[in-house]
């Protein structure tokens, strides 16, 4: 399967029975929305739901971090997906969690083919694909063995220091230009302001189609955003966000052009645990511009 999937070819797939449907949809706390209400609102037909605030490591004070490699196995046990099983990502309008996903799938080493569904849900019901609501059905268990997780795609506030020190790698961030910046607070409370010095910025919305999240450009937009912006091609490039969400934006999107993703991987803690004021391994004067 293609990485960014055209909604008539998932849904050719649906109705050959050769794909499962992941329904990633996820908010801002703040935002006035529900990726579970939604879910059970209006899926694609036999959609399992993956929540990443849920699926995550507990023992974390940062959110949503990457869970352990027993908690995904169960995840995929449970949703009848088998280590083959081709997955195809979707959200509902204008949401942008779907790249989160894949990711997480790609550094659990999912064997299976690993695609987003290009427009999400309302592109799924434009081509004809079929959804349905209510309480899901439940699939068969499965067996599914994890083999860990590819260490290649994540990233610490350590490795992202030793980048600084060495130049080894690219640091690029994505998040909006202002908060970028350093001009206005973060949404999550008692963080810094700023970005890790010497990074660069390619707001994740900019490579999405204005008025829907849940679409991307074409790649020769994408790639001329990345060079504007300074990312060399074919360069390791750590990417970055508010907490690890966005930054996989960046990822999928340099995976659009070729990039393997273990030369795009993520700072799961991203700013979130960057610019937080107990960070006392980090100096000081690192965490400032």
């Amino acid at each position: 399967m293609k990485p960014l999937l055209p909604a008539a070819e998932a849904v050719a797939l649906a109705r050959a029975g050769e794909a499962t449907f992941v329904d990633a949809s996820w908010f801002l706390p703040g935002v006035e929305r529900d990726g579970n209400e939604e879910y059970a609102k209006e899926r694609i037909t036999g959609a399992r739901r993956f929540d990443f605030d849920e699926l995550s490591d507990t023992t974390s004070s940062l959110p949503h971090m990457l869970p352990p490699a027993e908690v995904f196995e169960s995840w995929a046990r449970t949703n009848g997906v088998s280590n083959e099983t081709p997955i195809v990502v979707y959200a509902t309008k204008d949401c942008f969690s779907s790249p989160r996903v894949w990711w997480t799938f790609k550094a659990f080493q999912h064997a299976g083919d690993v695609s987003i569904l290009d427009g999400g849900l309302e592109g799924w019901k434009a081509a004809g694909g079929e959804v349905e609501t209510g309480a899901p059905a439940s699939p068969a268990a499965s067996l599914y063995t994890c083999t860990g997780l590819n260490d290649k795609l994540v990233v610490s506030s350590e490795d992202v220091l030793q980048v600084m020190m060495t130049g080894s790698a690219q640091i690029c961030d994505a998040r909006p230009p202002a908060r970028f910046a350093g001009e206005v607070d973060e949404p999550r409370p008692c963080l810094a302001r700023g970005h890790i010095p010497g990074s660069l910025n390619v707001p994740f919305a900019s490579l999405l189609e204005e008025d829907d999240k849940t679409t991307f450009l074409p790649p020769i937009q994408i790639r001329a955003k990345m060079h504007k912006a300074g990312v060399i091609p074919g360069s390791r490039v750590i990417v970055t966000c508010g907490s690890g969400v966005t930054a996989c934006t960046l990822a999928f999107s340099l995976a659009l052009l070729g990039q393997p993703p273990e030369l795009a991987p993520v700072y799961d803690g991203s700013w979130a645990d960057w610019g937080r004021p107990d960070l006392d391994h980090l100096p000081k004067m690192i965490k400032e511009d």
